[in-house]
């Protein structure tokens, strides 16, 4: 898998946060994936993104 490319034909490390947020099993989180990688650098596997932390609404 070259660089965490997901099968909707973008690479997750050049996504804008709106375009992942579109795609149902990142609905609502494309910001801290965005943020995620600006903190860490690129992400190399797709269970990457299970580290990424998320905002819960209470």
């Amino acid at each position: 898998m070259s660089g965490a490319a997901v099968n909707t034909g973008f690479d997750v490390n050049c996504a804008m946060a709106a375009e992942l947020g579109a795609l149902p099993p990142l609905a609502g989180h494309g910001f801290e994936i965005v943020r995620f990688r600006g903190e860490r650098g690129r992400l190399t596997e797709l269970r990457q993104l299970d580290e990424v932390p998320v905002s819960r609404a209470s």
